[in-house]
This record gives C-alpha cells, sequence and structure tokens, in this order.
C-alpha cells in the first residue's frame, strides 16, 4: 500500500503540470527548434508538414499554449472544425488570459454545437474586460443580444410544419424565419450561408422574393441591408 501512495505522490505532479500553460523557453532546445520550423511551415502554407510538427509538439507537451492556438487557428483556417474545437477547448482549460477573437471563435463553436449557454458564458466573459473601445463594446453587446435571443426563441419553439418552397426560395443553405410584407407580394427570409466573405463560417442575410400566384421570383439578398454581420429576425412594417 505505501509503493502505491508513494508512486501515486510521484505521478501527482505530472498529471498537474500537464494541465499547466506551457511557454516556448519551458520545452526543450530540440523542441524549439522545431516549433520555429513549423511556424515557417505554416508561413509558406506548407500546413501538413507545419500542422504536423506542432501536433507533435503538444502530443509531448499538452499545455504547449501557443502551439494549440496555432493549431486552432489553422484548422479554422483550413475548415477542419473538428481538429480546431479540440485545440480550442484545450486553450481554454489551460489558459487564463481573456483574449476577444478567441472567445469570439469558441461562442461560435458552442453555438454550431448547439450549446448556447456555453456560447453566452464566453460572450459575458467578455463584457467584464475594462478598458474595451468603442467597437468592441458594440461587438460584444450585438453578440451577447444575439445569442441571449435565441435562447430565448429556442426555449419556447412554435409547433409548425415545414414545406420546401422550391429552388427560388430553398438552397443547400439554410433557409428560416420566413415573412410577408403587407400586400403580400413579397417574401422575406434569412439564410445563413455555408460560408462567408467575413472568414466566419455561417452567417445570416436576408433575402427576399417576389410573391406570384403559384411560385416566387428567384430569391436575391436585400444588399442594402446586409452587412458582414448576422442579419436576421427582421421585422417589416407598413
Amino acid at each position: 500500500m505505501n509503493r502505491i501512495i508513494t508512486f501515486l505522490l510521484m505521478l501527482l505532479p505530472c498529471i498537474l503540470s500537464s494541465q499547466l500553460s506551457v511557454e516556448p523557453n519551458d520545452i526543450d532546445k530540440k523542441s524549439r527548434k522545431k516549433f520555429e520550423k513549423a511556424l515557417q511551415c505554416l508561413k509558406k502554407k506548407e500546413y501538413d508538414k507545419g500542422l504536423k510538427q506542432l501536433d507533435d509538439l503538444v502530443t509531448k507537451y499538452p499545455g504547449f499554449l501557443v502551439a494549440h492556438k496555432h493549431l486552432a487557428r489553422n484548422y479554422m483556417r483550413l475548415n477542419q472544425k473538428a481538429k480546431a474545437w479540440q485545440h480550442l477547448k484545450t486553450i481554454d482549460r489551460i489558459s487564463s488570459e481573456i483574449d476577444i477573437p478567441f472567445k469570439m471563435t469558441l461562442a461560435d463553436m458552442y453555438e454550431e454545437k448547439g450549446m448556447l449557454d456555453s456560447a453566452l458564458y464566453h460572450v459575458t466573459l467578455l463584457k467584464e474586460i475594462d478598458g474595451l473601445n468603442a467597437e468592441q463594446k458594440k461587438q460584444i453587446e450585438f453578440r451577447f443580444k444575439e445569442l441571449e435571443f435565441r435562447l430565448e426563441a429556442y426555449a419556447s419553439p412554435l409547433d409548425i410544419d415545414i414545406e420546401k418552397l422550391g429552388a427560388a426560395i430553398n438552397s443547400r443553405d439554410n433557409e428560416y424565419h420566413p415573412g410577408m410584407d403587407a400586400e403580400n407580394s413579397a417574401l422575406v427570409f434569412v439564410r445563413r450561408s455555408a460560408l462567408s466573405g467575413t472568414g466566419r463560417n455561417g452567417d445570416e442575410d436576408l433575402f427576399t422574393s417576389s410573391v406570384y400566384t403559384d411560385s416566387f421570383s428567384l430569391s436575391q439578398p436585400i444588399s442594402k441591408i446586409n452587412t458582414p454581420f448576422n442579419e436576421g429576425a427582421q421585422c417589416i412594417s407598413e
């Protein structure tokens, strides 16, 4: 029994250290050179080679924070979200810093997985940061209200029957939140695109289509309203 206890006590520092953040100066010289080579590969867009080297490093040093950040960022760039997600979760666990782009990305990932409470939690942390500039406050508040609205909407779902309206309206993307104008001559709805020009996946834009007796015109984005951010849950006045 004493030997088992002694072994566990010896093992405990290793377990704890594996959860702590590791900086480049904390790793051995050979690993630092490997890290530098990995960054050079990524800069040259040699992603397979660079990411493999970084993956090897975080296997050896699970708390290597900056390596996890590079892995998450580049896997997101390559649209390999499942791999990016693993590193984002690790960063969240081992880092005490509140990084705005990281937290916003993490919130996006939680939202995609339907974990709206977790998404809202991370955006709430950003609201508590001191020294935010006006633009940062605006973006964070916008994201906070957006997630808060979705939580409330999902908590009280409507009982509806979904029916496809044809190729003029429906696409491979998600379309939802339809509304008619006062004359019932135009349909306005939200389309959540698979890829946006802002670098964020899944931005919402407003589309409109003219309503005929038994068909619709080909839907078009409302360019005068749409922005690089999300537009949705529209209200139509007379």
